[in-house]
């Protein structure tokens, strides 16, 4: 039993850009937005790049061997996660994700509830999470009236910021970031407004699943010393945990057998090591503890996002 690590799928994006160069080295040309990094989605699946499972998709482990790479409580029809880079040099449309009832009914897809942690950031860089204090009345007429971003929650970030994007809460991010999202394995995005750019609105579902209530705050988490490093829980919501690992020495883990671990490299580079093997982590690569695995040691200097599926009894909300 190996870590897997996969490929990059990478998404051409008109609001994309070159950023992912400057720590990785199989950028294709053109505006890179995305980058899946562990997906199995009809959209775009991961392939193994190394060991016993090579060549073989995440959608194929996932039916073949769901128990012993991914867990005993994997009990979902597909794959549940989805986790990307994103790089922009414009910005994204505002948008806003449905939940799992209305994807499901309208879409034939999952809803998507999302995480951020930003990468990198320019100092203008902004997101925007929410419409303030606007109600639906007063958001509709802001629409007919063309004054939309007059009444966006426009925030400045910083790298090392983290946002809890919830289904049903509208949102874009703006230019000059590099984005690590979690999400759940989805691809569904109704588009509320594009800058005046060409291309496809979906005003009437937005409007139908927006959440005037969700307000998007950043997200402080919790800290504590661990053997080897410091620890923050960030997120625990129905569909995903995510933490952050700042490991200075090494930090000793156990695979846990009702679920795989996802690991990615935000800062810094260091080294993964198992029983029959080691690799060496550098910024921007991702991989997939399998349950069976056992004992893994993360050896640093370097600091690394995990998400997982919780369990049942964890699934607060952060």
């Amino acid at each position: 039993m190996n870590p897997l690590t996969f490929n990059h799928v990478y998404l051409e994006k008109i609001w994309g850009g070159r950023d992912l160069e400057s720590f990785r080295e199989d950028l294709p040309t053109g505006t890179i937005g995305e980058s899946w990094d562990v997906a199995s989605h009809r959209n775009g699946t991961s392939i193994v790049l190394e060991g016993p499972e090579a060549g073989k998709s995440l959608s194929q482990l996932y039916g073949e061997k769901r128990t012993d790479l991914f867990g005993t409580s994997m009990n979902y029809d597909r794959f549940p996660l989805l986790l990307k880079l994103i790089n922009t040099t414009q910005a994204l449309s505002v948008q806003v994700h449905p939940k799992d009832d209305y994807a499901l009914a309208h879409e034939n897809d999952l809803g998507k509830t999302e995480a951020w942690y930003v990468m990198k950031a320019t100092p203008e860089a902004y997101l925007i999470i929410g419409t303030g204090d606007t109600d639906r009345k007063g958001f509709r007429q802001a629409l007919e009236e063309n004054r939309i971003e007059e009444i966006l929650n426009k925030v400045s970030v910083k790298e090392g910021d983290v946002f809890y994007i919830e289904s049903g809460l509208l949102h874009a991010i703006g230019p000059g970031l590099i984005i690590y999202e979690i999400q759940q394995n989805s691809d569904t995005t109704y588009r509320f407004y594009d800058y005046g750019r060409p291309r496809e609105l979906h005003v009437e579902q937005a409007m139908e699943v927006i959440d005037f209530q969700l307000k998007g705050d950043r997200v402080e988490g919790t800290t504590r010393e661990i053997d080897g490093g410091l620890k923050t829980d960030l997120i625990r919501c129905p569909y995903f945990a995510l933490e952050k690992y700042d490991v200075e020495t090494e930090v000793k883990e156990e695979s846990d057998p009702a679920r795989f671990f996802l690991f990615t490299v935000v800062k810094g580079s260091g080294t993964l090591r198992w029983e029959k093997g080691k690799k060496t982590l550098k910024k921007g690569d991702s991989f997939l503890i399998p349950a069976a695995l056992g004992s893994y040691t993360l050896e640093g200097p370097v600091q690394l996002l995990k998400s997982y599926v919780p369990n049942s009894e964890e699934k607060g909300t952060t």
